[in-house]
C-alpha cells in the first residue's frame, strides 16, 4: 500500500491500483482545524503519524483502526523517527505555565521510556539514527548525540562556531544561524547544514569532533532556497539551481561537479530526495516537475510535469516511483 497525508486525513492506497483502501480522520480540534501534514511512520504492522494539533497517532496498518493515541506529543508536524521498535518524536510537558520542549523515546505500546531536554526547543524533523546513536538539532544551532536506548546525552556540539560568514540572499540576512537541516550519518560520520544552507560540516559521530568543512560557491546565487541534498552512503549530492556537486562523506571534499545545461529546473523543494542505481529523483518548485539526474553524466534523462506541481519529494518502492501533487493527486511510475 501507500500512504500519503492529506489536509483531511491518513490514506492507504492499493499500490498496484491506486484506489483507497481506508481513510483515517484526525481528532477535531476546539475552534482550530485539525490535519495531517508529516510524514508517516512505520513498524511491523503500525503506523505513527503526528497531526498539527501536537497528537501522535499510532494506527493498525491493514485497516486504520486507531490503536492508541497520546496528546501530550505537542509537535507542530514534525516528522519522527522509528528506530529498533521504539518511537522518537518532539515531547512536550508544562511547568510554571512554560511548555518545556524536548525529545522523547517512544514504545510501539505508547509507553513513555525516557524524555531528554536541553536550553532550546527541540527540531525533531533533523533527526537520524544509527545503530545506537541519536543525532538531532535545537533551534541554538546546538548538534546533540543521545544513546537511543537510555536518552543520555553523549556529546553535544554548537556548530556555529565552526560557521563561516557568507554572502547570502537578502531576504535571508535576518536569519540567524538557528536551524541544523537533515542529518546525514553514513561512514561514521554526521554532515549537517547551518540555517544559510553554504555551511556544510561533517562531525565524527563518535566525539562530535569536525572533521571537515564544506563551504558552497559563493558565486551560486539563491543557495538558501535552491539547496538540496540527499546521500547514497558514500557521498552526499547537493542542488543550487542547475548545479549538481558531490561531496564525499569521509573528506569532504568535492568528487564530482555538474551543470545541468540548457535546463531551468528552479528551487528544489527543501527536503530530501532519492538516489536509486545512477539517478538521483527530485522535485523542483519552480518548474513544477519532477526530474531523473543521471549522477554519473550529469544529463536529464526525464522530466515529468505536473501543472499543479509536486507537493513532495519522491519515494522508490516495488520498483515504482510514487510522488503527489499540490492538489492530492498520487502518481506511480514504473
Amino acid at each position: 500500500m501507500v500512504l500519503t497525508s492529506c489536509l483531511d486525513g491518513l490514506y492507504s492506497n492499493n499500490i498496484s491500483t491506486g484506489d483507497i483502501e481506508w481513510r483515517f480522520l484526525p481528532v477535531e480540534g476546539s475552534n482550530q482545524q485539525n490535519s495531517f501534514k508529516a510524514t508517516p511512520a512505520i513498524c511491523r504492522n503500525l503506523v505513527v503519524v503526528t497531526d498539527t494539533l501536537g497528537n501522535l497517532y499510532c494506527i493498525e496498518l491493514e485497516n486504520g483502526k486507531l490503536v492508541w493515541m497520546r496528546s501530550e506529543y505537542s509537535t507542530r508536524n514534525d516528522s519522527i523517527c522509528i528506530a529498533n521498535e521504539s518511537i522518537y518524536s518532539r515531547y512536550a510537558f508544562t511547568e510554571s505555565g512554560d511548555i518545556q520542549h524536548g525529545i522523547a523515546s517512544i514504545s510501539l505500546d505508547g509507553s513513555l521510556l525516557w524524555s531528554y531536554f536541553g536550553k532550546s526547543p527541540i527540531r525533531t524533523r533533523s533527526c537520524s539514527i544509527d545503530e545506537n546513536r541519536l543525532v538531532f538539532g535545537d533551534m541554538d544551532g546546538i548538534l546533540h548525540c543521545l544513546d537511543s536506548r537510555s536518552g543520555e546525552l553523549i556529546w553535544k556540539k554548537d556548530i556555529v562556531e565552526f560557521v563561516q560568514p557568507v554572502d547570502i540572499p537578502k531576504k535571508f540576512l535576518n536569519q540567524e544561524i538557528s536551524f541544523v537541516g537533515f542529518p546525514l550519518i553514513s561512514r561514521s560520520v554526521v554532515v549537517v547544514s547551518s540555517n544559510d544552507r553554504r555551511n556544510i560540516l561533517g562531525l565524527d559521530l563518535q566525539t562530535g569532533e569536525l572533521k571537515w568543512h564544506h563551504l558552497v560557491d559563493q558565486d551560486l546565487e539563491g543557495v538558501s532556497s535552491a539547496f538540496h541534498m540527499t546521500s547514497d552512503g558514500e557521498e552526499f549530492w547537493y542542488l543550487v539551481k542547475d548545479n549538481l556537486r558531490s561531496v564525499d562523506m569521509a573528506s569532504g571534499h568535492v568528487q564530482t561537479k555538474f551543470i545541468i545545461a540548457d535546463n531551468y529546473l528552479g528551487r528544489s523543494r527543501s527536503i530530501e530526495s532519492v538516489i536509486v542505481g545512477v539517478h538521483l529523483f527530485a522535485a523542483f518548485d519552480e518548474s513544477r516537475c519532477i526530474a531523473a539526474l543521471n549522477l554519473q553524466t550529469g544529463s536529464l534523462d526525464w522530466i515529468e510535469q505536473c501543472e499543479s506541481g509536486f507537493a513532495a519529494g519522491c519515494i522508490w518502492a516495488h520498483e515504482k516511483l510514487f510522488a503527489g501533487d499540490d492538489q492530492g493527486t498520487i502518481y506511480c511510475y514504473q
